[in-house]
């Protein structure tokens, strides 16, 4: 494992501290669990992006031609 020193604001410390305590964990670990958070979602982000590149909108359409203009059955409404 590895450490990395990181610098926050006063406030910022303090909203830690407030969240490690409501969640009885330490400091460390609400930091280390908000990079994994957010680095897979920077992560799915730009998996999303070039997903978006392979589709078209056309093919979108003809896709949705083919969907029945019928109701929900009743187990199927919401």
């Amino acid at each position: 494992m590895t450490v990395i020193r990181a610098q926050v604001s006063d406030n910022r410390l303090e909203q830690l501290r407030t969240i490690a305590q409501q969640q009885s964990l330490s400091i460390e670990q609400v930091v280390s669990q908000a990079l994994v958070v957010q680095v897979a979602a920077w992560t799915e982000q730009k998996y999303l992006q070039r997903r978006s590149q392979q589709g078209s909108w056309e093919h979108f359409q003809a896709v949705l031609a083919k969907v029945p203009s019928n109701e929900p059955e009743e187990f199927d409404r919401l």
